[in-house]
């Protein structure tokens, strides 16, 4: 039995390693022969985040300029990893790549040395102007975190600081946005502490009232753009985050 897993393992890990190469010939493929059928000869390639490689392999073969918007850290943050390595992928974008968009300081300073200052353009994301704020008043000191529930955004940091403000007796309540791999024990772990009176799992949300809220909270180890943080911003709301991104 022992010995079947062992080559059950095997098999799997090599059937992993072959899926990403045919994924990559087989998308490739379809896109030169839309080209061909529709005509198009490309003149720009603009590769809109770091990970797939074909925006590089294409800028090889049409040899035309090539653009490539880096929106994350990689491994920090998304924990990341090509099917080829990171140093090869590395090398690959330094070699096929003619200029590079980074969404905030953070990321400048990470990919300067390994893809040259030269070639890194700083352009911050885009958000939605809003409206100012009226503030909705309550009896607590309502604090919101937003964001996927995952180790990376850190909700657990939030959740045991509100537990040590109850457990003094401040009227305090938080409110989680958001839903992910966390979800679960974050939920199990309210329960537990016996916080339902005083913090409250709100699920995903693609628009939140920000009027009902005081405080905004952001816990994430790594923010290539902390979007949310600007967000909270715009909306008056003072903001305790991570020094991180």
């Amino acid at each position: 039995m022992g010995s079947y897993m062992g080559d059950f393992k095997w098999i799997k890990k090599v059937l992993l390693k072959i899926r990403y190469p045919f994924l990559l010939y087989s998308k490739q493929s379809i896109f030169e022969r839309t080209l061909k059928q529709k005509e198009i000869t490309p003149s720009l390639i603009y590769t809109n985040t770091l990970i797939p490689i074909n925006g590089f392999l294409l800028s090889q073969k049409y040899k035309i300029p090539h653009i490539c918007h880096i929106r994350e850290f990689y491994d920090e943050d998304f924990h990341f990893k090509s099917w080829i390595g990171r140093n090869r992928l590395f090398s690959l974008m330094k070699n096929n790549c003619d200029k590079f968009i980074c969404i905030s300081d953070a990321m400048i300073k990470k990919f300067s040395p390994i893809l040259g200052y030269k070639k890194l353009t700083l352009v911050y994301n885009g958000l939605p102007i809003q409206r100012p704020i009226k503030r909705v008043d309550s009896d607590y000191l309502k604090a919101l975190i937003v964001g996927r529930l995952s180790p990376e955004k850190n909700q657990f940091d939030a959740i045991k600081a509100i537990q040590l403000l109850v457990k003094k007796n401040v009227p305090i309540q938080l409110y989680i946005y958001g839903s992910g791999k966390d979800e679960k024990a974050i939920k199990e772990y309210i329960e537990r502490a016996q916080l339902t009176d005083s913090i409250f799992l709100c699920g995903y949300a693609d628009h939140i009232d920000y009027s009902h809220y005081q405080l905004g909270l952001m816990c994430s180890k790594n923010e290539a753009f902390g979007r949310v943080t600007v967000e909270y911003m715009m909306a008056g709301l003072p903001v305790i985050g991570v020094n991180s991104g």
